[in-house]
C-alpha cells in the first residue's frame, strides 16, 4: 500500500534523521514533482556551511527513509525517487 501523502512521511523520516545530526531538522523542506520523471520527491535543508556535514546530513536522511523502505516497502520511497540536497540561505 503507497503512503496517501509521501511528503509528510518523507519530511518526518528526514527529520528523525537530522534529529541528532549536523543539519537543524526544522528548516526541512519536501516537494514532489509531478511532472513524470524521477526523482519526484526532492528534500532540502539548510546548509551547515561545511561539505562533509553537508554530506553526512544527506546520508543520514538517505539512510532513514532506506530503513522505512526496507520495513514497509509497500510506501514506494526508493532511491530513485529521492533528490536529498542541502540549500544554501534555507535557515
Amino acid at each position: 500500500m503507497t503512503h496517501k501523502d509521501p511528503t509528510a512521511l518523507v519530511a518526518a523520516l528526514a527529520r528523525t534523521a537530522l534529529e541528532h545530526g549536523p543539519a537543524d531538522p526544522t528548516t526541512v523542506r519536501v516537494t514532489l514533482n509531478e511532472c513524470g520523471r524521477l526523482p519526484d520527491l526532492t528534500v532540502e535543508f539548510a546548509t551547515t556551511g561545511e561539505q562533509a556535514a553537508d554530506r553526512h546530513a544527506t546520508d543520514l536522511v538517505r539512510g532513514e527513509i532506506r530503513i522505512h523502505e526496507h520495513s514497509r516497502p509497500g510506501d514506494g520511497l526508493t532511491d530513485e525517487r529521492l533528490a536529498v540536497r542541502a540549500l544554501q540561505g534555507a535557515r
